[in-house]
């Protein structure tokens, strides 16, 4: 996967190291015997194991499964900019990063002004977005009402 229009940086921020060291298999037989593999070298807890389900690309027409965007339409996210040619591979993605809830600002003062709301304290992001990411990587996220 790479990302589209100078969102490099936010895209190594924002998905999660742990997909590095996941394993991706085609069905539910492989993934039981490389877990098996997994467990006899003593690292079955050390490699998440995805399995790609031959289906429609999450958000396309005649896709089962709709993309939660947020509900400010405008607000670009870490999905949007993600170039990923295989439809499988997309969609795992999806499912064990949610990039579609990851989204994108050209710095963080835009981002505070766009997708936070709420007195300190009380701060909440729009509704549909977990995180925020700037063009260079910076981050912001709300925790306990404010933000970190």
């Amino acid at each position: 996967a790479s990302a589209a229009g100078g969102w490099g940086a936010a895209a190594n921020v924002g998905l999660p190291l742990a997909l590095l060291k996941s394993f991706t298999v085609g069905s539910m037989r492989d993934q039981r015997r490389l877990l098996a593999i997994l467990q006899r070298c003593g690292a079955a807890g050390d490699h998440p194991v995805v399995v790609l389900r031959k289906a429609p690309r999450y958000g396309s027409e005649g896709a089962g499964a709709q993309l939660s965007k947020p509900a400010d339409a405008s607000i670009l996210t870490l999905a949007d900019v993600l170039q990923v040619d295989n439809d499988a591979a997309f969609n795992a993605l999806v499912e064990s990063a949610r990039p579609e809830t990851v989204a994108l600002f050209p710095d963080l003062e835009s981002a505070r002004r766009t997708a936070v709301s709420g007195p300190k304290g009380s701060r909440r992001l729009s509704r549909g977005v977990t995180r925020c990411l700037g063009r260079d990587g910076g981050s912001l996220w709300v925790a306990n009402g404010n933000l970190v």
